[in-house]
């Protein structure tokens, strides 16, 4: 019978005791089952059974992590959460774990994507840090499950997008991420004082209205898809430029801004957006000043963006991205000023935007039939 031999430390806390260890991550995979979150309907339609703990497989995501486990410098530092049944234990004592080797001797309680990232690597090196319970109930794994993955504090999504700022290869995220504070910080910028940086009003985001992460991620997915953030960092850190540049564009970014960012031309993208969001604000001056307008919360700025991507497909074959021209195709929207507001739009949400976006085409298309 095949074993999986850990040195371990015990580790002992409220809910009893557990053994941290390292383990290869291929040896894992294949000792490892996850117990699916799945909802079992019984013969008395009104009783439901609720079975397992883990959410089903976001693919995206194993995909998104793939791509990151072949970067240079990938690391996996924190602890996939694992119990092991009794009847795969062989022996323990406080610094060593006997165990079956089986392709169930491990229930995955935290971790699944992670670890299923390794499905088809082939990285036979790679080692993951592992805390292992033994002889957990499903009640008390799911428990430890729905800690971490609600109660435990979650990084800002504005301060992750923040510190792009920091890294030593420049990704879309960090074109984007400067791009953002540009406008933050720009003393001639429609966007001074709006965004907060860090996600909360500080001295630079004084009006505080709209998030350097809801401000940055579609400029980011204008530039490339962001999920592919990973697959193209690792083709930069392994230096191949060739590569890169054969990048198909993706749909729903502009090939424009794309060949920008290979440039590393932000200053020129800066200018193309500054130009667009200063029509906006001198043509719909009441919203974009009032605190009680969408125009620049993120409802407002998601449905811009879609009205951006239209106006690039004309602006583009002329290359003319001028204040002027702008203007002069935006100024049919004059008609809306101080009418952006959530009775009318919804406060927040995708259709929220999508029903602003849809004004604006409306207006726009109205007053070119009546020019």
């Amino acid at each position: 019978m095949s074993e999986i031999n850990l040195k371990v430390i015990t580790t002992h806390q409220p809910i009893g005791s557990f053994y941290a260890s390292k383990i290869n991550a291929k040896t894992l995979y294949d000792s490892s089952r996850v117990d699916r979150l799945m909802i079992e309907m019984q013969e008395d339609i009104n009783e439901l059974n609720y079975s397992g703990i883990q959410r089903n497989l976001n693919e995206k995501k194993i995909e998104s992590l793939q791509d990151y486990l072949e970067s240079p410098d990938a690391t996996f530092p924190n602890s996939i959460i694992l119990n092991v049944d009794e009847k795969y234990i062989i022996s323990k004592t406080e610094d060593n774990l006997i165990l079956k080797s089986t392709t169930e001797t491990f229930s995955v309680i935290d971790g699944q994507h992670r670890l299923e990232s390794f499905r088809n690597s082939e990285n036979t090196d790679f080692e993951l840090v592992v805390s292992i319970f033994l002889g957990l109930s499903i009640e008390e794994q799911a428990r430890i499950f729905i800690t971490i993955n609600s109660e435990q504090t979650k990084v800002n999504p504005s301060v992750q997008i923040f510190q792009e700022l920091h890294d030593k290869v420049y990704t879309p995220r960090k074109m984007a991420a400067n791009i953002a504070i540009l406008f933050a910080k720009d003393f001639d910028s429609p966007w001074l004082n709006k965004i907060k940086l860090l996600g909360v009003k500080d001295d630079i985001a004084s009006e505080g209205i709209i998030s350097l992460s809801a401000f940055a991620k579609p400029l980011i997915n204008l530039i490339y898809d962001d999920e592919k953030y990973h697959f193209i960092r690792t083709l930069l850190l392994k230096k191949d430029k060739q590569t890169l540049m054969e990048l198909p564009v993706t749909r729903g970014s502009l090939s424009l801004f794309w060949k920008l960012y290979t440039q590393e031309n932000e200053l020129a993208l800066y200018k193309i957006l500054f130009n667009y969001f200063k029509a906006i604000s001198d043509i719909l001056p009441k919203d974009w000043k009032s605190k009680s307008s969408l125009l620049t919360k993120t409802t407002g700025y998601n449905a811009l963006i879609l009205l951006f991507k239209d106006l690039y497909e004309i602006t583009e074959p002329q290359k003319d991205f001028s204040y002027e021209n702008f203007y002069k195709l935006l100024k049919g929207l004059k008609k809306m000023d101080g009418t952006i507001n959530s009775s009318i739009y919804g406060a927040s949400g995708d259709k929220a935007a999508s029903d602003l976006y849809k004004s604006f085409k409306t207006k726009l298309t109205q007053s070119r039939l009546n020019e």
